[in-house]
């Protein structure tokens, strides 16, 4: 309706906004405490529907207009180029440079362990009114790396991967997992590897 669609474009565009707006200026300060502001009403704005795909739309701006242009477009992707994105994304640096971005894969993070440990636990849960505590829908909509345009190397695919990593690496269901971590260094390095050899051309 018109309601999400309004709260969608605008922090979407003051999430842009503040990425390219220079730190120390009044405009990043307002534009980084708007999109903050209105990312954290994405849940109750949209549903969780809304809130992967700002993660998408985000990550997207991030990779392409941020430091990896090469995803502009519809084109094949290369395992090489592919690698670059990840490691682009920071994933493996500690929190995103870019603060509205990581505040929201850090909630979608949250709510995955939370519906988790809700499911693992077996027992039914009340809140403070009495009303059954259900797990959240946010994984039918969360960034997936099948997602694409039936495609395995286009540029959606690869921001929908890069995404799904972010969130992943922010759980604590998946950090605690042995073969997880094992794949996640595998793919560390890998990119550290691609990276050198970037830089030795």
């Amino acid at each position: 309706n018109g309601d999400e669609i309004t709260h969608f474009d605008a922090t979407s565009t003051s999430a842009k906004n503040a990425r390219r707006d220079k730190p120390s200026s009044t405009k990043y300060e307002y534009s980084s405490k708007a999109s903050a502001a209105l990312l954290r009403m994405a849940f109750l704005a949209g549903g969780t529907r809304d809130k992967c795909a700002l993660i998408e739309l985000l990550m997207f701006d991030l990779l392409v207009n941020g430091s990896f242009v090469r995803l502009k477009g519809q084109e094949k992707i290369s395992r090489s180029d592919a690698l670059q994105a990840v490691a682009s994304s920071g994933m493996f640096v500690g929190p995103l440079s870019d603060g509205p971005l990581d505040e929201i894969l850090s909630s979608a993070a949250n709510m995955l362990d939370f519906d988790l440990a809700l499911i693992r636990s077996g027992s039914s849960r009340v809140d403070d009114r009495g009303v059954p505590v259900l797990p959240s829908t946010i994984n039918t909509f969360l960034p997936h790396r099948d997602r694409g345009s039936g495609s395995s190397n286009n540029a959606r695919n690869i921001v929908q991967t890069v995404a799904e990593l972010c969130i992943w690496t922010r759980t604590s269901v998946a950090m605690s997992s042995p073969r997880f971590v094992e794949a996640l260094n595998a793919l560390k390095s890998e990119c550290a590897k691609e990276e050198r050899a970037e830089n030795d051309k």
